[in-house]
């Protein structure tokens, strides 16, 4: 094993990866801390390392013989084991006399990965991860870390990050009143339509074949080879549902209650043990309703897709509404907002919650058009969630409106999706 290690050492040390610099932690607190990084599969995590290690190169006046980066997804440790893990700094030390910076990627896949890597961090090692599964933060995990490592999540990218890899550069202070502008709005329909993982980004071919063994891969291996699932058909059923519910409450039960009516041969248990699976792995994500205080909050929840382009592989009549929704949503989880829904009692609700400073500041509605069916429906659960929450502002976004209404000295603010995009990175909303 020694040698392999050895060997897979070195190769990483001659990798050379082309990457776009997205800057997700200061440097400063590179230098200082040890990190914990997930997040969906293919989001960029591992380009993310490779920057870390070029950004400690350059801080640290550090060559890359200085770096130890193994990959514990590469086929050749299929027989990798916890008992194997001193190996690696044995390994490490047959070829370089010294400390070595060390660089894990999806180190999840290993047992007891967390206690390894906290004796390293108590032995001053600097120390960063990846994986790809939520229990990478669970409680447990995270009282064995201790306060050694720092967890930060990379999503796909938000819509800045998603026209830099596309090498797309737009002055938002004039492209509003330039021939940019149309550039802006076709960009943003593929950003809605195929999501932003970074590899589906980059190129115009082949994008549904790429997501779709995006979508394999967290079915087959993250899902179903994790734990040990043989009817991946009834995982897929469960996945299925919750893309139907988008924009709507469901529950595991919900979900059940309907697969039961086709006679899907499947148990509550099992649909909740699914859902969790799908949540843990990051293909979906919750949004719980606003609720005062913390009890029952879990009761009533929505489910998005971690990224856009897995809807388009299961494409629905009348749809654009439900793309649009989850692009809104997917665009405030990378901003990092503390956001919830919410309804009233006789069923009318707001979409987007937005909590800052323990204090809720922002109201948003999606609607894909603001026509003689929606409007009322988007305005009547608008106002009322700017009554209970003593708001004088809210804000509907739309595929392409942009209007001021005022109602009872209340301001709504109507922004297409491809103007909120751009001045929500830049830490605007109008």
């Amino acid at each position: 094993m020694i040698e392999l290690i050895k060997k897979i050492i070195l190769e990483s040390q001659d990798r050379k990866l082309d990457y776009t610099s997205r800057n997700l932690i200061s440097d400063n607190d590179l230098l200082n801390h040890n990190y914990v990084i997930i997040g969906p599969r293919r989001a960029g995590k591992s380009y993310y390392l490779y920057e870390i290690k070029e950004v400690l190169k350059k801080k640290l006046k550090k060559d890359e013989t200085d770096f130890l980066l193994i990959n514990f997804e590469d086929d050749r440790l299929i027989d990798f084991n916890y008992k194997n893990f001193d190996q690696i700094i044995d390994s490490y030390k047959e070829l370089f006399n010294k400390k070595p910076i060390l660089l894990f990627d999806e180190i999840q896949v290993i047992t007891y990965w967390e206690k390894y890597v906290r004796r390293l961090a108590d032995n001053n090692f600097q120390v960063y991860v990846t994986g790809s599964n939520s229990k990478m933060i669970s409680k447990e995990i995270g009282s064995t870390l201790g306060a050694r490592f720092i967890s930060i999540k990379v999503n796909t990218l938000n819509f800045i990050e998603f026209l830099k890899i596309k090498n797309i550069n737009l002055d938002p202070k004039t492209v509003f009143y330039t021939n940019d502008l149309y550039k802006l709005k076709k960009l943003t329909q593929e950003y809605i339509e195929f999501g932003s993982f970074p590899e589906i980004s980059k190129t115009n071919k082949n994008k549904l074949d790429l997501l779709k063994t995006y979508l394999d891969l967290y079915v087959y291996k993250d899902i179903s080879s994790r734990w040990d699932i043989e009817n991946i058909n009834n995982i897929v059923l469960v996945l299925k549902k919750i893309r139907e519910s988008i924009g709507n409450e469901i529950s595991p039960n919900l979900i059940y209650n309907n697969l039961n009516k086709v006679n899907v041969p499947i148990s509550v248990k099992t649909v909740y043990n699914y859902v969790q699976h799908i949540l843990d792995v990051f293909l979906v994500c919750k949004l719980q309703s606003y609720r005062k205080s913390f009890k029952n909050r879990e009761t009533k929840t929505k489910y998005y897709f971690s990224d856009n382009g897995f809807l388009k592989l299961y494409e629905m009549d009348d749809d654009k509404g439900n793309k649009l929704e989850n692009t809104v949503y997917l665009e405030l989880l990378k901003k990092k907002k503390d956001m919830y829904y919410w309804k009233n009692k006789i069923g009318v609700e707001c979409d987007f919650v937005i909590k800052e400073k323990n204090k809720i500041n922002s109201l948003i509605q999606v609607t894909y058009e603001l026509n003689k069916n929606s409007k009322e429906r988007e305005l009547k659960g608008l106002l009322a969630a700017m009554d209970y929450f003593k708001l004088k502002e809210g804000t509907i976004i739309t595929y392409n409106l942009e209007d001021l209404i005022t109602i009872d000295n209340k301001k709504i603010y109507i922004i297409p999706i491809w103007k909120w995009l751009l001045l929500n990175n830049l830490k605007k909303v109008r």
